[in-house]
């Protein structure tokens, strides 16, 4: 059983227990954000976003200068790095290829895939990453 308690002193009141005929999900915690909470009601829709996170992945594998960190579990969050290009200048690059990336630290920048997206979306964001790369490798110093 989970539980959802702010500290161990916090009466646990909020539980989740396995699903049965007559119950399907959790009990909403009060404390939980509403993003949270939307989030546990659209807990059934995680998977498209995951296959489309791993079509992500899969496309931006393909190019050869793209670094990816495998996820530790299945998320909708793909981080990628150019070789060459810092994450403000992937940002920017990627940017103006439409596609918009919140930069992280070392040259990565994190996709968040989520249900506004399809997969020819996705797979815009795939040619976008191989434009800015492919721009990044034939442009001469």
């Amino acid at each position: 059983m989970a539980l959802y308690s702010l500290a161990p002193s916090t009466p646990a009141s909020n539980t989740c227990s396995e699903p049965t005929a007559s119950t399907s999900r959790c009990t909403k915690p009060e404390w939980l954000p509403p993003q949270g909470l939307v989030a546990l009601d659209r807990i059934h829709e995680l998977t498209k976003d995951h296959r489309r996170a791993r079509a992500l992945t899969a496309g931006v594998r393909q190019i050869s200068c793209a670094e990816l960190p495998a996820p530790p579990c299945p998320t909708n969050i793909v981080m990628v790095r150019v070789a060459g290009l810092t994450s403000e200048e992937l940002l920017h690059r990627l940017a103006g290829e439409g596609v918009l990336v919140l930069p992280l630290g070392s040259g990565f920048v994190r996709f968040v895939v989520h249900r506004a997206h399809t997969d020819t979306v996705v797979a815009r964001a795939v040619e976008a990453v191989a434009a800015v790369a492919g721009a990044r490798w034939s442009t001469t110093p």
